[in-house]
């Protein structure tokens, strides 16, 4: 069937793509957190998730056969993990989910549409732009930056590490989740490159890969070639070849962190990979914590507090998606999310492959449509020189290049080839190995990214069957109530955010406080009772509303103990706004609150490090730390 014999596509379904095409060309374009507002955030997720509703309810009105209801267990298992609820953890799981039903949407669409060509054109534009002003960053545009920020981020040490550093990292501030990204790129410009325009595509993405400097993301991909070892054609040896090289830098990289070797080629990586056996050494003392419904997502954060041991690296991240997922989702909702994946891949095992039918043309413009709108748009939302740095004076001029960009690069694509069924193996595979390094998954673009590349899977439909339409119907009604439930929540925090930072800087206004107290109240929240430590009476009703369960969290005792030496230290005063944090003067308290915690866990060796870290700061600080109680909790646990 040609594209002329197809019926023309509803308006509904013209709107449902081209909303998907907004909300990811606004997801790769906007800069993910630290940097992004709250608000941006909602502005990506509603037309995403509305555009996914759209389009399956459209499906369900007009057509009748639905997505496989197996395949509803990943975003299912995926909301569990805003409990204990946290402004982080809801947008995290609202983030996941957004990505999942996009995915989700778009397989209809490539199945059902003949959309996978359009699909594929758009997203490797979008990468080429990405890899465009990834480039331009430790080209020339870097030092310009680190110029206008001056010291404005140095709260913020993901930021300070992207103005440091001359890698690759263009809106997804970490080097390493943006060569996460590109490891799913790459195998659909290779496998699918078709002439001179999608060899160069190839090429910008290569070149790309390696300017981020991402050594986990290189052996990954090496070794996730070893998929293609049989496969017969004139490149099988480039394939042994690359397995091999892949093999042989992870055992040299072995050798290196089990002596004190330091290769040359590897020896600034060498640093990086103990840091991760640290993080995961870390992610194995809290996993006892997780219980078999999980901490919660962004929970490690917390726990790593609990956890962390003196002379050891932490991280608010494991750098293992995997295991993170496992401690914050837990392992019922980690295993109903992978029998999702499981049933979905057999049902497609099962069914035999068909052709694939020209996409109706008003579906690919609308979704063109809302990818170059959603680029454009990019510069505009983004209203401060932060991290597309390509002339943010004149919003408007970025706005014409990044969209002309990948409308350029989308129509000089329109005819690349499918790439293969072990092309795109070697993509999903290399990327779920360098899963088990980094934090792909929790960096929005690269999740939005991976189910856009999962709804290109080779091509197999997927049979209807008898519960397919209720499920799709509630689970489209619950896509279309998630927008507003994101943009609630984005506002909320918008309204936190405003106030915390108000508060740090030493106001005193009431409805500040308030604002504070109720986010603590009814959206548990550290940062903003941490806010609140400056002004103690309002502290105290914040902590007594919270719940047992959350104050005895990790972060919260923190906190508490914070407020307890603060006290302490500076005399009980009840207003204390108009002073510093006393900072090293808390370090005894804390290091008694770690003692405990360790005590806890067994582990003797930890308590007491803990222990002479307290008295060693009590000495420092004396005669201004005089508590003869606490003194003799640390000489006790320093025995």
């Amino acid at each position: 069937m040609t594209a002329a014999d197809r019926p023309d596509p509803r308006p509904l379904g013209l709107l449902g793509a081209s909303m998907l095409g907004l909300g990811i060309g606004l997801r790769l374009l906007l800069p993910d957190e630290p940097s992004s507002s709250p608000i941006e955030g909602a502005l990506v997720r509603i037309p995403l998730l509305a555009g996914a509703a759209v389009i399956l309810l459209e499906r369900l009105v007009r057509r009748g056969s639905a997505p496989n209801a197996a395949v509803w267990l990943v975003p299912l298992a995926i909301l569990p993990g805003c409990f204990p609820t946290t402004a982080l953890g809801v947008t995290r799981a609202l983030d996941l989910v957004a990505a999942l039903a996009a995915g989700i949407a778009l397989r209809d669409l490539v199945i059902h549409d003949g959309f996978a060509a359009t699909l594929r054109r758009w997203v490797l534009a979008l990468g080429v732009v990405l890899c465009l002003v990834g480039l331009a960053q430790p080209l020339w545009q870097r030092e310009q930056l680190r110029e206008i920020v001056g010291d404005a981020w140095d709260a913020f040490p993901m930021a300070r590490a992207f103005l440091e550093s001359d890698r690759a990292t263009a809106t997804l501030v970490n080097a390493n989740a943006f060569a996460g990204l590109l490891l799913l790129l790459l195998p659909l410009a290779i496998g699918g490159r078709s002439g001179r325009v999608g060899a160069g595509v190839m090429l910008v993405l290569v070149a790309t890969f390696g300017a981020t400097g991402s050594a986990g993301a290189a052996l990954a991909l090496l070794l996730a070639v070893g998929l293609r070892w049989r496969e017969p054609g004139p490149l099988r040896r480039w394939w042994r070849g690359g397995f091999i090289v892949g093999l042989a830098g992870v055992l040299v990289l072995v050798v290196a962190l089990a002596t004190s070797w330091r290769p040359p080629l590897i020896d600034s990586k060498v640093d990086t990979f103990r840091q991760r056996i640290d993080y995961h050494s870390l992610g194995a003392r809290m996993l006892p914590d997780a219980g078999m419904l999980g901490t919660g997502l962004e929970a490690t954060r917390e726990l790593r507090w609990a956890h962390a041991r003196p002379d050891e690296w932490s991280s608010a991240y494991i750098h293992d998606t995997w295991f993170q997922l496992l401690i914050e989702l837990g392992p019922v909702a980690m295993l109903a999310a992978a029998g999702g994946v499981l049933l979905v891949v057999r049902r497609r095992r099962d069914a035999g492959p068909t052709a694939t039918p020209d996409p109706p043309r008003g579906l690919a413009l609308a979704f063109g449509a809302g990818i170059v709108l959603g680029v454009g748009a990019a510069p505009m939302l983004n209203g401060v020189p932060r991290l597309l740095p390509l002339g943010w004076e004149f919003p408007l001029v970025d706005a014409i290049l990044l969209g002309g960009c990948a409308f350029g690069v989308a129509h000089a694509l329109r005819g690349i080839a499918a790439p293969t069924r072990a092309a795109w193996g070697v993509g999903i595979l290399a990327f779920a190995l360098h899963g088990l390094l980094d934090y792909d998954l929790y960096v929005p673009g690269v999740a939005t990214t991976l189910c856009v590349v999962v709804a290109l899977a080779p091509r197999r439909p997927i049979s209807p069957g008898a519960l397919d339409r209720p499920v799709l119907a509630v689970a489209a009604l619950v896509l279309l109530a998630l927008p507003l439930a994101a943009g609630l929540v984005a506002l909320i925090r918008d309204d936190a955010r405003i106030a915390v930072s108000a508060v740090r800087g030493g106001s005193s206004r009431q409805e500040h406080l308030l604002a504070l107290e109720n986010l603590v109240t009814t959206f548990p929240d550290a940062g903003a009772l941490q806010a609140l430590t400056r002004h103690p009476a309002a502290f105290e009703r914040a902590l007594a509303t919270l719940p047992d369960a959350i104050r005895e969290r990790p972060s919260y005792r923190r906190i508490e103990a914070d407020h307890r030496a603060r006290r302490r230290v500076l005399g009980e005063p009840q207003d204390i706004s108009h002073l510093l944090r006393p900072g090293e003067f808390m370090e005894p308290w804390i290091r008694e609150c770690m003692m405990r915690i360790a005590m806890v866990d067994g582990d003797t060796e930890a308590r007491r490090r803990h222990a002479r870290a307290g008295l060693a700061a009590m000495d420092r600080f004396a005669p201004h730390v005089n508590d003869a109680d606490l003194r003799k909790s640390l000489l006790d646990g320093a025995r």
